[in-house]
């Protein structure tokens, strides 16, 4: 029954909270957009090496663009890359490192490998046994 005498100073206290309650809910999908943006805000995928035909590099790299488009974090991006190939080949051999800095030496099967930069991200797949 208080708030009902108070009314226009209830009003200006529940409008406070709401603003702050906005405030809080715009900065935490800023900062989820900013992560999900940090890999590479407006840029395509860049072939930096690969051993592999070119229908099969258009593949990989629209799997990274839709990749980190659904995902945020590396080992989601890797994983989602990952079923991908595996779905789409039927085979369980595909390999998928994504990270900033990383020292790399693998066999692969001919014709199988592509290493993509995605922003400052660099993708790895390669196809073994």
């Amino acid at each position: 029954k208080r708030k009902q005498r108070l009314g226009s100073i209830d009003r200006i206290e529940i409008t406070v909270q709401q603003q702050a309650t906005q405030s809080r809910v715009l900065s935490t999908f800023s900062m989820s957009q900013e992560m999900k943006n940090q890999a590479a805000p407006l840029q395509l995928p860049l072939v930096k090496t690969a051993d592999m035909d070119q229908d099969l590099q258009a593949v990989c790299k629209q799997l990274v663009a839709d990749a980190f488009d659904q995902n945020v974090k590396e080992r989601d991006v890797a994983a989602y890359i990952r079923a991908a190939l595996d779905q789409r080949f039927k085979v369980r051999s595909w390999n998928v490192v994504v990270g900033r800095n990383f020292g790399s030496d693998v066999t692969h099967e001919s014709k199988m490998y592509i290493q993509i930069q995605y922003g400052q991200l660099t993708v790895l797949v390669w196809k073994s046994g």
